[in-house]
């Protein structure tokens, strides 16, 4: 929803399913399960970011999407985030809590690549969270810590990316 309503305010002159095409070509995997989807996700089934009512059907609809960490082990949305990870030459990590049960069911460390370069926020961490928090990211044996950027506790998501990836 935060990237459909920045695009769709930053680019007013854009039309509508432009935006919706090009947040559809972004691979977003939610692990976790989603409570349903967002009304430019699905114009039929979605539902408004900003319920106004909520009614049994739809709880009880958006109970059936949510799984829990023990929940996880057959998951196909897990297995690919997994193979995803696995894959990439390069990670941003936004808004991630860094929870030990988190890293562990994303097999964080090791499945990332020791020739991948990690980028990551750790918004209101003071020092000795984040120094955790960047030690669970790299494995030592395998990834070299300077292949691991953890930003200061007051770097939040949109100060990383243009920090790090400016538009040339």
């Amino acid at each position: 929803q935060f990237f459909y309503e920045s695009l769709r305010y930053s680019f007013t002159d854009v039309p509508d399913d432009s935006i919706v095409q090009s947040l559809n070509d972004l691979k977003i995997i939610h692990i976790y399960g989603q409570l349903a989807p967002l009304k430019w996700q699905n114009p039929q089934m979605g539902v408004d970011y900003k319920l106004q009512q909520i009614d049994e059907s739809l709880l009880r609809n958006a109970a059936g999407n949510i799984r829990t960490i023990y929940e996880q082990e057959a998951s196909a949305d897990l297995e690919e985030a997994r193979r995803i990870l696995s894959e990439a030459s390069q990670i941003i990590i936004l808004g991630f809590g860094y929870a030990h049960e988190n890293m562990a069911i994303l097999d964080l460390p090791q499945t990332i690549s020791s020739d991948c370069q990690v980028y990551g926020t750790a918004y209101g961490l003071i020092g000795e969270e984040r120094q955790r928090a960047h030690a669970s990211l790299h494995d030592p044996r395998k990834v070299p810590q300077k292949r691991t950027v953890m930003e200061s506790g007051d770097v939040d998501c949109l100060m990383l990316l243009r920090k790090h990836f400016r538009m040339k």
